[in-house]
């Protein structure tokens, strides 16, 4: 029967109604069905209008309208379609709205409000909606003729917060049909504000997000929402193969639940965002889609759009509509979204309709908009042609420390079987003081993760909050800093939380601290953190298992067992300087003839340390010779001298280049000359001295006209100074400090005129990695280097190999050609990047367990002259660590190094320099105050003993040089540090001694710390946030409460 009724309504329809008209002079057009359908039957007791729908039939203007069925079951049987959160109405006058009523019954028809904070209920009085087409229906915004039960008298009350807004309809009969509605359009003086922008030309869809993978980008806001994570989903999907589930746990009614992405992205050509929505609820609820934008991450939500039972296709959010609401709008769903182009963060915010665990789907995630481009960074990142391969392993134990003094850290120790499943990993524990609070770990080394993609690692939170997470990098010798930016880990376990490398989603300084920044210097990694924010004052943990590097896969299946990598280092220099060898008939500075040694000599000087130079075959950076500076640093320190013949004249040039191979351990170099010009002799140095990295340092530049140098004539110092005097220098040194012994290979000396522009210097360095993974048992690496230098000589060599084995809770690497781990001390007895690549040895490391003691034992053989051959200087250390009463420990190091007479002595039975032995303990206690507060301590003592009292170190000279040592019984030889910090609520106190004695054996030590170095420091910081005037501005605003954020005094006392 209702097929009939239809039908005979639609002819009634084309007989009366003729040609559609056009819109009225002075109303604008405000929902015209055209694409989104917001409107809904949702959240209405026992509603007779359901199945809200667009349409194509019965259209007054553009090409659809909204079709809504009536089952009415009584007369008088009310029913509502409504569309939520409308925003400001103040600026309407009248609204008129084109209606047809496919059934053979009379209705009416009101206007239906709820507004303000109260959601105060407004209906307008009925009018008559006959069978048939009903244009032009009338409703007055301003007259006073709103009310309810009968009673209509007053005006629209706090019109300017309009939460819902619908069409009340009563049909007179018992009936059912169909309604449709289309073309609502409204006059008034700010009517025009609320029309819909005219969609831009050059739309199209596109597909940002359609949850394909497990990797997923989007997570849960479990420190700040309901939401507890998300996981991929395979059973319920709107499109292809995958969707995304949204897990939340409500434990507050009211609470919301916030699934987020965060991005740095240009939204600004965005017209529309489009997802799918599965909800398995009776109950309806909202979902909204939220942004932050700016700086200060200003909160902006768009309207809700109401979620039904089963799948919701096509749940669109406009973001060119004044529909959205932020504290600039008091929250009134009345504006544009701000700094659209600018956005941090997107979200979508649900709020659960029932107490307890639940979740939604999303899928199928799509944008309209003119600039597809921009929108790349919320597009997930394609791992599937990527290898993964253990990186650090807790196989072998921990080697991270916690960051006592400045957070919340308070262990990092190993762990096994957690999160119900057998495995080995870490457990990191903290107790934050404060929302503001957070742990931080550390882990040391030097670290080249030039040939990675990105990191991944699983974690167990076995606490009922989530914590946010991030990693973060010191590199380079300034130890620049970069972090990544936030992961949600939620309670439970999250898997795959992947970092990725190559995407802009770090901060740094040169970011001006956005999350803008990619990790490009990956080869040079001096430092690890892990942090982890609470957002609360808690005491808890996280596990976490292996940490995996990313590498591309270029071969498939196979590729994942075993890979190519490629790393190109290329650099070329143009400056306005011409270059030339220094050669003037000596090789002077190529080192080609024997010649350059009647000029250049191990510089003899007082207090520094003995030196010889001759010529060296090995590490000539041009030509086929170098010279070779054979060291004992002594003194302070040591270097070769050039003594000109006469006066060498300088004035023509500007630039000073050399090129340095450090085989050894890091040190210092500069450049000093000697004038004999007027009264005396006047000494010119750098004032700053420049880092000699083990391995080549090339194209180490002194800038001759620089205010660099400091100029010492008759006592008298001139700081900053030129060298002034380059028209009569006597003697040339090149310098450098913090060695121990070894050697130095310098070539390639030339002088830069600035005359003309050219060259410089130029490197095209490409490294072959090829890594073999076929299980995590077994990983082994070759890297081959090719390099063409301008107007140096190339090199073809192997760079590096490494060999592990892992199971059983051990691992055995073999090494050579690459920097290595060995204590992780708080003092770091051996520095990786102190003893440099020209390392060869292995190690056996492992975890003892139930009783929770980890051993290290290495053997290194140092300064060898390529991989897998022995140097002059042999290593064997010894570690153990054991914890006690959950977050405390106490370890035991030794180290023993034996140096020889000659490259390839044996190691065993020739004749020794010296054997030294360093021998003691650390310790680290946690102990909470009655919960208030927490007090940590550390410490570490070292005893040095030399199985020679009075080694003779042997230069191979002709004839040879001894340089010899007295150590008496009675000389300092102890390492001491300590370490206190107590936190108590917003305040930290801080302190920490180290004192070195002058004959500890600090050889391998970071270059910042040396023999007969003593340091305190006693710091106390407090956090302000809760302290007048903090407080109240964090009241007054979000953007006010981001701007204090963190506000802390410190005072510090440094010795």
């Amino acid at each position: 029967m209702h097929y009939k009724i239809l039908l005979i309504s639609v002819l009634i329809s084309i007989i009366s109604s003729g040609s559609l008209s056009a819109n009225e002079p002075g109303f604008y057009p405000w929902f015209n069905f055209e694409k989104a359908n917001d409107w809904t039957t949702s959240d209405w007791n026992n509603n007779s209008l359901h199945d809200a729908a667009l349409s194509s039939d019965f259209v007054t203007e553009g090409k659809s309208s909204l079709e809504v069925k009536i089952n009415a079951q009584r007369p008088g049987h009310q029913g509502v379609i409504q569309v939520f959160d409308i925003g400001d109405l103040s600026v309407i006058d009248k609204l008129r709205v084109d209606i047809y009523n496919s059934s053979m019954t009379n209705m009416k028809i009101s206007l239906m409000l709820k507004t303000g904070t109260n959601w105060i209920y407004h209906e307008s009085p009925r009018q008559e909606l006959k069978p048939g087409w009903n244009k032009g229906v009338e409703f007055d915004l301003k007259a006073p003729v709103y009310g309810g039960a009968g009673v209509f008298d007053s005006e629209i009350k706090e019109i300017k917060f309009v939460r819902r807004f619908g069409f009340l309809i009563e049909p007179d009969n018992k009936t059912e049909g169909i309604l449709f509605i289309d073309n609502i359009r409204i006059s008034g003086s700010g009517a025009a504000s609320l029309s819909p922008e005219k969609e831009p030309p050059g739309l199209r869809e596109v597909l940002i997000d359609d949850f394909e993978s497990d990797n997923l980008k989007w997570s849960a806001a479990s420190t700040w929402s309901s939401a507890v994570r998300t996981i991929y989903e395979a059973e319920k999907v709107s499109s292809g193969k995958g969707a995304m589930r949204g897990i939340f746990d409500l434990k507050s009614p009211g609470k919301n639940a916030v699934f987020m992405v965060e991005e740095a992205v240009d939204m600004s050509d965005v017209y529309e965002i489009k997802i799918d929505v599965y909800f398995p609820y009776e109950y309806p609820s909202n979902l909204t889609l939220a942004l932050a934008t700016g700086d200060k991450w200003v909160w902006q939500e768009g309207p809700g759009v109401r979620l039904k039972k089963g799948w919701n296709k096509d749940v669109t959010f406009n973001l060119k509509e004044r529909r959205w609401k932020n504290e600039k709008s008091k929250w009134a769903n009345t504006v544009l979204p701000d700094d659209i182009n600018d956005v941090r963060r997107v979200c979508f915010v649900t709020y659960p309709p029932e107490m307890g665990e639940g979740y939604l789907i999303l899928d199928n995630l799509r944008a309209i908009t003119s600039r597809p481009a921009k929108l790349k960074p919320l597009m997930p990142v394609d791992i599937s042609n990527m290898a993964f391969y253990p990186w650090n392993s807790f196989e072998k134990g921990v080697n991270w420390l916690p960051s006592t003094d400045d957070s919340g850290a308070i262990a990092a120790k190993p762990a096994v079987d957690f999160g119900g499943e057998k495995n080995k990993g870490m457990e990191i524990s903290f107790a934050t003081m404060s929302e503001v609070d957070k742990a931080m770990y550390s882990y040391s080394g030097i670290l080249d993760f030039a040939n990675n993609t990105g990191m991944k690692v699983d974690i167990y939170n076995p606490m009922d909050y989530g914590v946010k997470i991030a990693l973060a990098f010191q590199t380079g010798d300034e130890e620049t800093w970069i972090e990544s930016k936030l992961m949600n880990i939620g309670p439970g376990w999250n898997r795959d939380i992947y970092f990725d490398f190559i995407s802009p989603a770090f901060k740094s300084a040169e970011s001006n601290w956005n999350y803008t920044d990619i990790f490009h210097k990956r080869d040079d990694i001096r430092r690890v953190f892990l942090q982890v924010y609470p957002d609360r004052k808690t005491k808890g943990s996280v596990y976490l298992a292996d940490f995996r590097l990313a590498r591309r896969n270029y071969f498939g299946e196979p590729g994942k067992y075993a890979g190519l990598t490629f790393t190109n280092n290329s650099k070329f220099t143009v400056e306005p300087v011409t270059f030339r060898e220094w050669d003037d008939g000596a090789t002077e500075g190529t080192f080609e003839r024997e010649t350059a040694l009647n000029f250049w000599k191990g510089a003899l000087m007082a207090g520094w340390g003995a030196s010889h130079a001759e010529l060296s075959a090995d590490y000539a950076s041009r030509g086929s010779k170098s010279l070779k500076l054979t060291y004992k640093d002594t003194g302070v320190k040591f270097g070769a001298v050039y003594t000109s013949p006469g006066t060498l004249d300088l004035t023509r040039y500007s630039q000073l280049v050399y090129d340095v191979y450090n085989p050894g351990k890091q040190m210092k170099v500069s450049v000093a000359m000697k004038s004999d010009a007027g009264s005396g002799s006047v000494w010119f140095e750098q004032r700053t001295q420049i880092t000699l990295s083990p391995g080549w340092n090339k194209n180490i530049t002194a800038r001759l006209d620089a205010e660099e140098w400091k100029k010492i004539s008759g006592g008298a110092e001139v700081n900053p100074s030129k060298v002034d005097l380059k028209a009569n220098i006597k003697e040339l040194f090149i310098i450098a400090t913090g060695g121990f012994e070894g050697t130095l290979y310098i070539d390639n000396i030339r002088w830069g005129s600035e005359s003309g522009m050219g060259l410089s210097s130029g490197a095209v360095e490409q490294d072959v990695n090829l890594e073999i993974t076929p299980f995590d048992a077994l990983e082994a690496g070759v890297t081959f280097r090719g390099a063409y230098y301008h107007e140096q000589n190339t090199e073809l060599s192997v760079k590096s190999a490494h060999l592990t084995v892992r199971g059983y809770g051990n691992e055995l690497s073999l090494f050579s050609g690459g920097p290595v781990n060995v204590f992780d001390d708080a003092f770091g007895l051996i520095d990786s990047g102190a003893i440099g690549p020209n390392v060869t040895g292995l190690s056996l490391a492992g975890t003892v367990h139930p009783i929770n003691t980890s051993y290290v034992f290495s053997g290194l053989s140092l300064g060898s002259a390529g991989p897998w051959e022995p140097g002059m200087t042999f290593i064997t250390t010894a570690r153990l660590k054991t914890f006690f009463l959950n977050n405390n420990y106490a370890g035991v190091i030794y180290m023993n190094e034996r140096r020889g007479y000659d490259p390839g002595w044996d190691v065993f039975t020739a004749d020794i320099e010296q054997s030294t032995h360093v021998a003691g303990g650390d310790m680290s206690l946690h102990i909470p105050l009655f919960g208030a507060a927490n007090l940590n301590l550390a410490g570490e003592v070292l005893y040095t003993h030399h199985d020679n009292p009075e080694p003779v170190f042997l230069i191979n000279s002709s004839p040879p040089v001894y340089v010899s040592e007295y150590i008496g019984e009675d000389a300092e030889k102890m390492f001491l540090y300590g370490r206190a910090g107590l936190r108590f609520g917003h305040l930290s106190l801080n302190s920490f001694y180290r004192k070195i004695d002058p004959m500890f054996a600090a050889n391998y030590s970071h270059g910042d710390y040396r023999a007969g170095m003593e340091n305190m420091i006693i710091k106390a910081t407090y956090t302000l946030d809760d302290t007048p005037p903090f407080a109240y501005l964090r009241s007054l605003s979000p953007n006010w409460a981001a701007f204090v954020r963190n506000t802390q005094i410190m005072a510090e006392y440094d010795t």
